[in-house]
């Protein structure tokens, strides 16, 4: 199994290259543990993103950001240049934990055509505070670990992201992308996914409890090592 690791890039450097820690311990797990192959692809609006995800050795497809539903299809449109069998979707401000990683395999294993999960924990601006967050939708998947086959996107027909939107983009690719009929498991770890708000970020998580970050944060430098050298 081939898997490419997709992710879209704007603003929030620091952040971003916190998540390409992240994305180099993906692919060591799968390696590792699995003997799966990875590639990246990141599809970039700056060029000092490019430059930067150049400089790591990943792939770059560059397309202007607005719309952002726009710059989604054409990014996801040009995966299809490369050759996998699995995207494995990553935000750039997001970590994944090891047995998150270990989870998505499990399924991609046993031909699981689309899934992904609902809830992560938020790490507010300040580095003081973090909140629970679940999608309110109960179908709808965060687009961060998100897991899809090849033959989704082959079989697509009304496009992979709608090209006018500049939110709701999960939700909305999965409609297009999903059929009533299939099976989407729901890859929900107690902690299985952090997101990193810096304050520059254009969509905000709101509900969930607000906790305080010091009782929480020895569990989660253990489950997401990169971030000693964010906290």
């Amino acid at each position: 199994m081939k898997v490419l690791i997709w992710m879209a890039v704007w603003k929030r450097p620091e952040v971003t290259k916190l998540t390409y820690r992240g994305i180099d311990r993906i692919r060591s797990v799968m390696k590792n543990e699995f003997d799966i192959d990875t590639e990246v692809l990141v599809v970039s609006s700056e060029d000092d993103h490019t430059e930067l995800a150049k400089s790591l050795g990943h792939h770059v497809f560059e397309y202007k950001n607005f719309p952002i539903g726009e710059k989604y299809d054409e990014g996801l449109r040009a995966a299809l240049d490369y050759d996998w069998d699995y995207m494995f979707q990553m935000d750039s401000n997001n970590l994944v934990s090891n047995d998150f990683i270990r989870r998505w395999v499990y399924e991609a294993n046993n031909e699981t055509l689309f899934f992904g999960a609902r809830k992560f924990i938020s790490l507010l601006p300040g580095k003081k505070y973090y909140t629970d967050f679940v999608t309110r939708n109960r179908t709808a998947f965060s687009g961060v670990g998100r897991g899809i086959a090849r033959v989704v996107f082959e079989r697509a027909e009304e496009g992979f992201c709608p090209r006018d939107i500049n939110s709701d983009l999960d939700g909305k690719s999965s409609k297009l992308l999903t059929l009533e009929k299939e099976r989407y498991p729901i890859l929900d770890l107690d902690v299985g996914i952090i997101d990193i708000k810096t304050g520059e970020d254009m969509h905000k998580h709101g509900g969930g409890e607000m906790h305080k970050l010091s009782a929480f944060k020895r569990d989660i430098m253990y489950k997401f090592p990169e971030l000693e050298y964010w906290l």
